[in-house]
């Protein structure tokens, strides 16, 4: 198995473009729509397929944005075989959310063993920051526990990581503003692949 390595690339993507997903976000949030949203207690998760309904613009940028993602995970971690975008998601955390520790596609069960989650076929995780900790909300802070790393979000930044247990991390709890974020799913598996009309 290869050594773990959390891929971080910054100015992924840029303000303007976060603003303006930000507020596609927001416009879809206050739409009322219930299917491919999910209103939590304290986080609100929209399909990135449901962008186009907040305008083409947005949709364009979802839509490049998850396979720039691709294309840079493919290329950071040397993959040769095909990947595909498995789903993409965006969310806004606010005020006592966070998540807490896990992998994206083990789980660690009462007896101490890992087995697959509810998600096995995830293979690789990257997620776009749309604003940034200490500007726009405290707290939102990634760690990975087993590789001691804490990732501060940034405005545009790309983080990227594989998604077995060697990446367990957790989002610690927002103590002020929102968190906005893009979350994009890569797998192996073509028939997980995720559905997008252009």
């Amino acid at each position: 198995m290869e050594p773990a390595q959390v891929v971080i690339a910054d100015k992924f993507l840029s303000q303007e473009h976060c603003r303006l997903l930000i507020g596609a976000f927001d416009k879809l949030a206050k739409s009322g729509r219930m299917d491919g949203m999910r209103h939590l207690a304290n986080r609100t998760e929209i399909l990135a397929t449901l962008m186009r309904e907040a305008g083409d613009e947005a949709f364009r940028l979802v839509d490049a944005t998850r396979l720039r993602i691709l294309e840079k995970i493919r290329s950071r971690f040397g993959m040769q075989s095909p990947l595909y975008v498995e789903s993409t998601l965006l969310s806004a955390m606010h005020l006592g959310d966070r998540h807490t520790l896990h992998a994206d596609r083990e789980l660690l069960s009462e007896d101490g063993s890992w087995v697959p989650n509810h998600t096995p076929y995830r293979d690789y995780t990257g997620l776009i920051y749309l604003n940034s900790m200490d500007h726009d909300f405290s707290g939102g802070l990634l760690r990975f526990s087993e590789l001691n790393v804490a990732i501060m979000p940034i405005t545009g930044r790309l983080v990227a990581f594989e998604c077995d247990r060697r990446y367990r991390h957790e989002v610690t709890p927002v103590i002020a503003g929102t968190r906005y974020s893009l979350s994009c799913w890569l797998t192996s598996s073509l028939p997980k692949q995720e559905r997008w009309e252009h």
